[in-house]
């Protein structure tokens, strides 16, 4: 059976992806961690932001993909719901069912 996590499984892909967002200032340098909870606003709003659309204007089984939130976009979403506490989180949790819905429940625990 083929490894479902491809090229962003092997170690450290999204470590140097994640070190170049942050020296261009796409994302928080790590001595300044994230101190919001991940709740089921914090993450609609994240997307929104990369969105650049209204939190409001995504609905939770909505194709985010279709969206426009591409590969990099999601790995900057990893980088920072890791740095806010899913330690856990990977690439392919996220690109695996890419819809606000299942992505609440999987990281915040509850509804979108």
């Amino acid at each position: 059976m083929p490894d479902r996590a491809g090229v962003y499984s092997a170690p450290g892909v999204v470590t140097i992806f994640a070190d170049a967002f942050r020296a261009i200032g796409a994302l928080p340098r790590r001595s300044h961690p994230m101190t919001q909870t991940l709740s089921p606003e914090r993450l609609r709003a994240d997307i929104a932001e990369l969105l650049d659309c209204d939190p409001a204007d995504i609905a939770p089984e909505e194709n985010l993909v279709d969206l426009g939130l591409d590969s990099m976009r999601i790995m900057v979403l990893v980088e920072r719901w890791r740095a806010a506490g899913a330690a856990t989180l990977e690439f392919p949790d996220l690109a695996e069912k890419p819809e606000l819905g299942h992505w609440t429940a999987l990281v915040a625990g509850g509804a979108a």
